[in-house]
């Protein structure tokens, strides 16, 4: 299968919309995608079948495009698609002269592509592959780039951002209560000064954020119990240290949950525990800790931490990558927290996890990446609940967060700033579907999939129809 932009046309109210065309053994698809992360993605779509098949159709939407443009595809021997955009509507052109223009631009195309089939034999198709999802995107309240969101229910949607890109100033909490329709702007007074990179919500009321200071200082947790009309604020770093910082929240289940931090020269990685639904956090003890990498920790990302049932939680670190290089490892308890394991890895030594997902006890994802160089990212995967990992391939640069699609299987989407991957075996192979800068993803049972990304976009995964 294939998947690509043959083409652009200009349109009213729409910077750039460019005709995507994804070609299977017996179809070719084309859709016109109104690509602007300021307003909706709008598009329409029209699908011709056929092998050795030369097509004409027409996609009209009037919104944001306001005319009809039409279209030609051609089906090769090797499924090879042919695009031109006619501009607007032919219905004022004689039907002689139609025909002898779709003729012409026919002939032209199916040149094309019987020569580029001759030259290049056909891949196999994957029947998988052909089912390639998108994001719908949405305007939220704010501009500022979301690194964190948090899926509850059908309904409910909450969102945080602060400190991509080194900027300042830009914290922000935001809450949906209508499926991603219309946003609130409920971040914690003051809270502009901090970088929320996560954010845990177990209803409309109930969430709790990590806020990172922009200046050396302690990490906060805030906590709220009326969908952020007010913040309490649960948790105070005692021993903030320059050089590190709490990093993620995770929780079993409404009452307990736990949050990691870096080492901060101690000789283990410190881990905060809650009984109460976040009102109160105590630190674990370290007995039942495996001694860390002397200065290694976890990256900031909100999902570096992720929990599986009742009593099973992974995180990753981010290595070390001066000095003494040291790959990141994986931590697990079977016990809430109480005891933990650690798991060397193959990931290479110049990146770090920056993100973690399991679909049950056993079967787990980790991404990342060089936070020095994002054209560096991995993906590696695990079957035997985080024992032991193995390289897959490489997603198109640093990815920042992981998520299995609830109910398809292995299925998982990888999000980060070069664009977006889908796998459809469980995250041994990774295939690009989007190139918008997307910074947090998180799916839910029974809501789906909604990512986060720079200028305050907020998208829902859709795939088509089976």
């Amino acid at each position: 299968m294939s998947s690509e932009p043959l083409g652009s046309v200009e349109a009213p109210d729409c910077p750039e919309v460019v005709v995507v065309a994804t070609a299977s053994a017996t179809s070719c698809s084309v859709v016109l995608e109104c690509r602007d992360t300021r307003a909706d993605i709008c598009h329409a779509s029209s699908s011709v079948h056929g092998r050795g098949a030369i097509c004409c159709g027409r996609v009209s939407h009037r919104s944001p495009f306001q005319r009809l443009i039409d279209f030609f595809v051609v089906i090769g021997p090797s499924c090879g698609c042919s695009f031109q955009p006619f501009g607007t509507s032919l219905r004022g052109m004689g039907v002689l002269a139609r025909r002898s223009m779709f003729r012409v631009y026919a002939f032209v195309g199916l040149v094309i592509v019987l020569a580029v089939s001759a030259a290049t034999p056909a891949p196999g198709v994957s029947a998988r592959a052909a089912g390639l999802p998108s994001w719908h995107f949405t305007k939220t309240a704010t501009r500022h780039a979301l690194r964190a969101v948090d899926v509850v229910d059908r309904s409910v949607i909450w969102a945080s951002s602060g400190g991509f890109r080194g900027a300042v100033n830009d914290g922000t909490v935001l809450r949906s209560v209508d499926g991603g329709r219309s946003w609130q702007d409920v971040t914690p007074p003051g809270g502009t000064l901090y970088q929320f990179r996560d954010v845990e919500a177990f209803d409309r009321n109930h969430a709790l954020v990590l806020a990172v200071p922009r200046e050396p200082g302690p990490t906060r947790f805030y906590r709220t119990a009326d969908g952020g009309v007010s913040w309490q604020l649960v948790f105070r770093d005692p021993n903030p240290s320059p050089d590190a910082l709490y990093d993620c929240m995770a929780f079993f289940d409404h009452r307990r949950g736990l949050a990691v931090g870096d080492t901060a020269g101690s000789e283990f990685l410190p881990i905060q525990a809650t009984v109460d639904g976040g009102r109160t956090w105590r630190l674990a003890p370290t007995r039942g800790m495996p001694a860390a990498v002397p200065g290694d920790g976890a990256l900031a990302s909100g999902t570096c931490l992720v929990t599986q049932g009742r009593n099973d939680a992974w995180f990753g670190t981010a290595g070390i990558q001066t000095g003494t290089p040291h790959s990141p490892q994986v931590f697990h308890t079977r016990n809430g927290g109480r005891t933990w394991t650690v798991a060397d890895t193959p990931i290479p030594a110049s990146t770090g996890i920056a993100s973690m997902a399991f679909r049950d006890r056993r079967h787990g994802l980790a991404v990342g990446g060089n936070v020095s160089n994002f054209d560096e990212g991995f993906a590696a995967r695990t079957s035997d609940g985080g024992k032991s990992w193995a390289l897959a391939d490489t997603p198109g640069g640093f990815r920042g967060s992981v998520a299995w699609v609830w109910g398809r299987g292995e299925t998982a989407v990888t999000v980060g700033i070069s664009g977006s991957d889908v796998s459809f075996d469980g995250g041994r192979s990774w295939r690009r579907f989007d190139s918008t800068v997307l910074l947090g993803i998180n799916c839910s049972p029974h809501a789906g999939c909604w990512a986060v990304g720079e200028n305050g976009v907020a998208a829902q995964l859709k795939f088509p129809r089976r």
